[in-house]
């Protein structure tokens, strides 16, 4: 190998310093998934209801936001065809959930409809989510969405949905 002049060799190993990071550069880009956190994570009207609705249980229970039917609901065993059953609740999510704060056990589905309840597309999705809940014995409470709440008359309606349960 003939000897280069020092210059040329700095020259050379700065060069594969500087593809090499490139290189790094644009693999670390290439493999980081493509999501960030979502600033919407409530809308104005779903945290307006969730500054009510913790106004209205205080410390009696925990709200979980958005939860999927599939983490609230499980096929039975035995059932016909899982996979198509778990498939229509997998989809699907409760705006809130009242959750026991000892056994960590959901007690009842809130949602809060909006317009959108109005379509019949939604009205069809509404009634199976409502039969779903039924057959799981989880109560469900429907809320009208409004530009304001009264939190005491909302505790009121949880209480008798509550109270109700077998």
């Amino acid at each position: 190998m003939p000897d280069l002049p020092l210059p040329i060799l700095l020259l050379a190993a700065h060069a594969l310093v500087i593809i090499l990071a490139a290189l790094i550069a644009l693999f670390r880009t290439a493999s980081r998934p493509p999501y960030q956190r979502n600033p919407d994570f409530l809308t104005p009207a779903e945290t307006i209801f969730f500054r009510a609705l913790e106004q209205a249980v205080n410390d009696d229970f925990y709200i979980f936001p958005k939860i999927r039917l599939a983490d609230l609901l499980a096929v039975s065993d035995g059932s016909e065809n899982p996979s198509a059953h778990f498939a229509r609740i997998s989809q699907k999510h409760i705006d809130f959930t009242l959750v026991d704060r000892q056994s960590l056990i959901p007690l009842l589905a809130i949602e809060l409809d909006d317009s959108s309840h109005d379509r019949p597309e939604r009205q069809a999705r509404d009634a199976f989510v409502d039969a779903a809940l039924q057959s799981a014995g989880l109560p469900i409470l429907h809320v009208p969405t409004q530009q304001a709440y009264d939190p005491p008359n909302l505790a009121r309606s949880i209480r008798a949905l509550l109270s109700s349960r077998p």
